[in-house]
């Protein structure tokens, strides 16, 4: 077939090398480039052609083009592919944690973004809905008083001293105040050479629970 698992070149004739092809016929093809699409493990995605009714000209120079074209837009759909599964992944873990009052967090170590579910923004008295921020921005958030054991958390999680990202901690709501956070999360992607690619999660309200034992700390005290 003209459309094989390797690069096909056909500078002319194209119908006559493949008379069999009602593709070429009804494209009155006379040349014919094509190169085939394939994820990093080799899976086949497709292919991407060049057919013109004018034999092709500087062969060497469309070869070479159309092997870069073909690399990226094989690493585009592969990215596109892996985002589709992210997103499914992501969904299926929101109906998991749906009504257990638990926000769902997932981290892209890479590029530092992170999405938070609706219980994140209703955690921090704000209106419900999903949240897109950075690493950056989530930690100036946190209480100074707590930045250091998140932070230490966070380097222990990703370099794989400690199977699990956990710490308490307290986050800056909207109107000023403070929120216990109890999170929770693993490494769920890492490359071959073991760096981490994608951190995910929980955070749970834990402000309620902290408060008590701090009343029954203050209780103590006074009797002694």
């Amino acid at each position: 077939s003209v459309f094989g698992q390797q690069l096909r070149c056909h500078a002319e004739q194209v119908q006559e090398a493949f008379p069999e092809s009602r593709i070429m016929r009804r494209l009155h093809a006379e040349c014919y480039l094509g190169h085939p699409l394939r994820a990093a493990g080799g899976k086949a995605l497709g292919i991407v052609a060049i057919v013109d009714v004018n034999p092709l000209a500087e062969v060497t120079l469309a070869t070479s083009l159309i092997s870069m074209t073909a690399a990226r837009v094989s690493a585009e759909m592969e990215r596109l592919e892996s985002d589709k599964a992210l997103l499914r992944s992501r969904e299926r873990l929101e109906l998991a944690v749906e009504g257990s009052q638990l926000a769902l967090w997932d981290l892209n170590v890479s590029t530092s973004e992170v999405f938070l579910s609706d219980r994140w923004s209703s955690m921090l008295g704000e209106m419900p809905g999903p949240t897109v921020t950075t690493l950056r921005g989530l930690f100036a958030s946190v209480h100074p008083e707590d930045q250091s054991s998140v932070d230490q958390a966070y380097r222990a999680a990703i370099s794989g001293t400690l199977p699990f990202y956990e710490v308490t901690h307290r986050v800056m709501r909207s109107d000023g105040g403070f929120v216990w956070v109890r999170s929770h999360g693993k490494v769920s992607q890492r490359d071959d050479t073991g760096r981490a690619l994608r951190l995910v999660g929980t955070n749970a309200d834990v402000t309620r629970e902290k408060t008590a034992v701090e009343e029954v700390a203050r209780r103590e005290r006074e009797l002694r």
